[in-house]
């Protein structure tokens, strides 16, 4: 019997050595950082590059920490509730050398009302944009061809700003990579009134963006990607493509129509024509 027991306690000893506990499971070397990175954008305070920091050297990459770091901010920043295109210049591609525009996510608690006071100290690098909002009618599962499908899909349009904020800790080797991993920088986003799209000749606005009482910036709608109904059309196709759900009710943004303005306190209005105005302050 002590032979029959010695010899199954070696066989079970042996067998141990080949059984992988449950908590072994692989982690992916992004989750840490994507965790920190996210506390961090939380609490206002610089981000580390995730080129530097994780090997986030290629656009599919960059895209796949980008979902890591919003699962995390969801936790904070509520959930999904749409998407921005950003770098949608050729300046700004150049600059941080990508081939086109990208996209990031929009979360519940980024959105704030029109007439809202915001808080710089929250930023690290805050700017605004002008841009136009589309509210989406329904989901869309696949890509689309046709701008003239894609109208259907959109119940509403309106004005909108981005209060983005550069917050990376080193500038100097910031490339385009590490924008679309920390989710495209947005910090806050506003949408005024929105309206059906019928009537509008969106691609015919001027917008202009005024700094306590001074035009500090104007543009146009075809400055981004050639017009805003191609603007959603890539920004709908990129976000499906890298793996996105558009529901019902989302809200994209296309992009700004002016240079960046760095966000300096005082009052804002943005002025958009036929789509209406939207103000706000910084302080």
């Amino acid at each position: 019997m002590k032979r029959i027991a010695l010899s199954l306690l070696v066989v079970t000893c042996v067998a141990s050595l080949f059984i992988v506990p449950a908590t072994a499971a692989k982690v992916s070397p992004y989750d840490a950082l994507a965790a920190d990175m996210a506390q961090k954008f939380h609490q206002g305070k610089p981000l580390p590059l995730p080129s530097a920091k994780a090997g986030v050297k290629k656009s599919a990459a960059a895209y796949k920490f980008q979902k890591k770091l919003v699962g995390h901010l969801t936790k904070t920043h509520g959930p999904v509730i749409g998407y921005k295109a950003g770098l949608t210049s050729k300046g700004a591609q150049k600059k941080f050398k990508v081939r086109g525009a990208v996209t990031g996510h929009l979360l519940e608690k980024m959105l704030i009302k029109p007439g809202a006071v915001v808080e710089v100290k929250g930023f690290v690098r805050p700017f605004v944009e002008v841009e136009v909002a589309f509210v989406m009618a329904g989901p869309i599962k696949r890509p689309v061809m046709w701008i003239k499908s894609l109208k259907k899909m959109v119940k509403a349009v309106g004005p909108a700003i981005e209060l983005p904020d550069i917050c990376f800790a080193d500038m100097k080797n910031l490339t385009g990579h590490d924008i679309v991993a920390a989710n495209v920088a947005v910090r806050y986003f506003i949408v005024g009134r929105t309206m059906p799209h019928g009537a509008l000749k969106l691609d015919q606005l001027a917008v202009t963006l005024s700094h306590n009482g001074k035009v500090v910036r104007k543009g146009g709608a075809k400055a981004v990607l050639g017009g805003q109904w191609k603007a959603l059309r890539w920004a709908v196709n990129n976000i499906i493509r890298h793996g996105g759900q558009i529901k019902a009710g989302d809200v994209i943004i296309t992009g700004s129509m002016t240079p960046l303005y760095p966000g300096k306190p005082g009052s804002y209005v943005a002025d958009y024509g036929p789509l209406g105005k939207i103000a706000f302050t910084l302080k």
